[in-house]
């Protein structure tokens, strides 16, 4: 049947002991109810459920969590009862939020979310089910609402309410489908119960600190920071942790990820210099404590060893003139990952060239993925075409040494690995392949690091 128009649907808003008892006591008479949670996550650490909403076909119920906390565990019985069928949509995090506030659990959990994947649709969102199966949409201004507010604005009521007064309908409607794909059976219907019973499964576990979590948000970040920086990012980074739990404010409160990047790369030297780089908007936890902020930093910078001065001297060509100074001929060789037989014999004019063998690191690098040689590279490449006179000329000594080197070619690498001799020069000069006919001396350090690309791939 169709579902009643939200206008024509009775509405009560729970905020009593006494209500949320009669409420439960209305449920347990019901075969199917949809529930949904708003959650507020900014001024807590971990955060916390601020409103619960509950459908049956008849009617609406808003429970102000925040409000009854410390009676929401009278729901346990109708959240267990496995005959009554809990709908929700993408209920991964609501059945955590239910563990940790109010030490709820669900039994016979049916998730429209994931009868959208078993049915392959071409979206798994609420907003599609809600437009595609009930000519509903939502207001998507209010999906990162305060649902602290009391009393809560009409607008947000009527987008809670929309969040499960058409779930029953949904699940109806989902349940068809997939019996008529099943060619009348329940095997999907039961997948899906399956499926969504391993979600309610879940358990919550409070979040734990790891010191080494920094190095996945600046691997999704795509972001390249020196040795130093990265040394300073990793203490900002248990720094921000640590505030957020004493404080009880999310990471992002105390310091957004953006200035974490901002502050470790400019590395700025006290406490002015901080709310400078945080500017216009400082987050109040780092005004607040920007001395602090600033001797972290030097800490950091202290542990940047022998690259501190390459890194500081990064940094100020960076914000003042956008480029990088090029490295001498060792330091290309040493970031490329590149080794030579006689390290310490460097490159001097006018001697036999040295022999290059190909690092460890190289014979399995896989060049789609960032890393320091291409980091290098990029950073080079900026320093080549910005610089001045005499970076230019640095890069011209380069690629003369580099002129004299003999090729390295699949053959000599792969003979080196097995213990054989090497072809005659007259027999490496020859081309393995068109590619190698094709090659031209490189004439920039762009197409240096192109051709080192090229050879590893081959390798």
């Amino acid at each position: 049947t169709e579902p009643l128009p939200m206008d024509d649907t009775p509405l009560t808003w729970v905020d009593t002991s006494a209500q949320l008892q009669q409420l439960c006591q209305v449920l347990e008479g019901c075969t199917e109810i949809g529930v949904d949670l708003e959650h507020h996550s900014v001024r807590s650490f971990q955060g916390f459920t601020c409103l619960m909403q509950i459908s049956s076909r008849e009617h609406d119920y808003l429970v102000d969590t925040i409000q009854l906390r410390g009676h929401m565990h009278m729901l346990l019985g109708v959240f267990t009862n496995p005959h009554i069928t809990k709908i929700f949509h993408g209920s991964d995090s609501d059945v955590k939020w239910l563990q940790r506030d109010f030490g709820l659990y669900i039994v016979n959990l049916f998730d429209t979310g994931q009868a959208a994947r078993v049915l392959e649709l071409p979206s798994f969102s609420f907003a599609y089910l809600l437009e595609s199966l009930c000519g509903q949409s939502s207001d998507k201004r209010y999906q990162l609402a305060d649902w602290r507010l009391r009393p809560l604005p009409l607008e947000l009521i009527q987008y809670a309410r929309m969040d499960t007064h058409f779930l029953p309908y949904i699940y109806d409607q989902l349940r068809q489908t997939l019996s008529e794909r099943a060619g009348g059976g329940d095997k999907l219907i039961r997948t899906v119960l399956s499926k969504s019973s391993a979600v309610s499964m879940q358990e919550y576990q409070k979040e734990v600190f790891d010191p080494n979590g920094y190095t996945l948000l600046i691997s999704r970040s795509g972001k390249a920071l020196t040795p130093t920086q990265t040394a300073v990012f990793a203490k900002l980074y248990a720094w921000r942790d640590q505030t957020a739990r004493d404080k009880d404010e999310s990471h992002h409160y105390v310091l957004p990820s953006t200035l974490l990047f901002k502050l470790a790369t400019s590395l700025p030297k006290d406490a002015a210099a901080v709310l400078e780089a945080c500017r216009p908007s400082v987050p109040p936890l780092v005004r607040e404590a920007a001395e602090r902020v600033a001797e972290i930093v030097a800490s950091g910078l202290a542990e940047g060893g022998d690259s501190m001065a390459v890194d500081l001297a990064h940094a100020q060509q960076t914000k003042e003139l956008g480029q990088m100074a090029v490295p001498d001929e060792g330091e290309v060789y040493v970031q490329a990952a590149w080794v030579l037989d006689d390290e310490e014999g460097g490159l001097a004019s006018g001697a036999p060239p040295p022999e290059i063998v190909v690092a460890e690191q190289n014979k399995t690098l896989d060049s789609s993925v960032p890393g320091p040689s291409s980091l290098f590279a990029r950073q080079v490449t900026v320093g080549a075409s910005k610089g001045d006179a005499a970076s230019r000329a640095k890069v011209d000594q380069i690629l003369s040494s580099l002129g004299t080197f003999p090729a390295l070619t699949g053959a000599s690498v792969a003979a080196k690995e097995n213990g054989a001799a090497e072809p005659e020069a007259s027999a490496r000069a020859q081309p393995e392949s068109q590619d190698d006919a094709d090659t031209e001396m490189p004439k920039s350090i762009n197409e240096i690091f192109k051709l080192s690309n090229q050879n590893r791939r081959r390798n």
